[in-house]
């Protein structure tokens, strides 16, 4: 076994250790980001080597899921479609190539003015 092999095994071990249980739509993102930081230190690995690592072993988690009441095609969609761009803003704003406070400002506008048009219907 190469060296590359036996530190992703501990990779793996280590989420998997560190995943508490049946993955939901509550805990997804809290999922996510314990992949991020069991991934997070390997030099070895580039940024996009790391995101896809992440996606592909919460994916996994969730397919080897027993629950009958999990979504699983629900929880393979967001971390499809929504995870991934949250992973980039979340290591853009770690990189300091996101200004934090506007992108708060931004967002909080966005739900008012969804909100406000919401109500009106």
């Amino acid at each position: 076994m190469s060296s590359t092999s036996a530190s992703q095994d501990k990779l793996v071990v280590e989420f998997r250790r560190r995943v508490p249980g049946a993955i939901n739509h509550d805990n997804v993102v809290d999922v996510v980001r314990t992949g991020m930081e069991v991934v997070g230190m390997q030099r070895a690995m580039r940024g996009s080597e790391k995101k896809q690592w992440v996606l592909e072993h919460t994916a996994k988690l969730i397919e080897e899921q027993d629950e009958k009441d999990v979504d699983k095609p629900g929880l393979l969609f967001v971390l499809e479609h929504i995870v991934p761009p949250m992973i980039d803003v979340i290591a853009s704003a770690a990189n300091g190539k996101v200004n934090v406070k506007a992108v708060s400002k931004l967002s909080l506008s966005c739900c008012l003015c969804l909100s406000s048009r919401l109500e009106t219907q």
